[in-house]
């Protein structure tokens, strides 16, 4: 997908501060910062599908083939994408954290180990993957796709989003999984209210959709 789609755009916003350059090969990104970015990817589009899901053709426009908008909010609106990550859980999610990281974690390194980069694709051999470089040429696609997950999460379970967004995860919880190696930080973040989120993505979108898409700006309260 191009860096010139929203979901392009704020993939590479989000990527490209911890993105390096080999000294003999291409860019690349480290998986425990390339999973932890893309958590935070997922949030974000996950508030923009939760903030626009009444106007879903019209915030498709901005990550869609020219006039195939339609087409992809009708897929946004029934795509399984979500439902089979949940399914795949043991236990029901708490928080945003819950449903991707592990799961995510679990399902890349399963396909570096199909593709011969590492031995290891159980979660609990997670530091041993840690370190591992990701092409960004191989995985930027897959961060776009990652992102638009994240906009059917918002805009098909709105109420699940809400409970997400709203819980609050145990400090004690969160330390023991930093202690393990998680590049998570010490101290768990301050739940922040769902109408706060929704100004900062906001603010995230509007440099591209004044750029690209000006004629949007209004329609999308931006």
């Amino acid at each position: 997908m191009s860096t010139t789609s929203l979901l392009g755009y704020l993939a590479h916003e989000i990527i490209a501060p911890v993105t390096r350059k080999g000294l003999f090969a291409g860019r690349y990104v480290s998986f425990a910062e390339y999973l932890s970015h893309a958590q935070l990817l997922y949030e974000l589009t996950a508030i923009l599908g939760y903030m626009y899901r009444d106007k879903l053709e019209k915030f498709a426009t901005l990550f869609s083939e020219p006039g195939r908008q339609a087409d992809l909010a009708a897929f946004l609106a029934t795509g399984s994408s979500v439902a089979d990550r949940v399914a795949g859980l043991a236990d029901e999610p708490k928080d945003v954290y819950d449903l991707f990281f592990e799961s995510e974690g679990t399902k890349l390194m399963k396909a570096m180990q199909k593709g011969g980069a590492t031995q290891f694709s159980d979660w609990s051999d997670l530091p041993k993957v840690w370190r591992l470089k990701l092409p960004i040429k191989l995985y930027f696609e897959h961060l776009c796709m990652t992102a638009l997950e994240g906009i059917q999460l918002g805009s098909q379970y709105p109420e699940m989003t809400e409970r997400l967004f709203s819980y609050r995860r145990d400090p004690a919880e969160w330390s023991a999984a930093y202690q393990f190696g998680l590049d998570i930080g010490p101290s768990a973040p301050e739940t922040v209210p769902l109408p706060e989120r929704q100004s900062e993505a906001k603010a995230l979108i509007r440099p591209y959709v004044e750029r690209v898409h000006p004629n949007l700006l209004a329609d999308l309260g931006l």
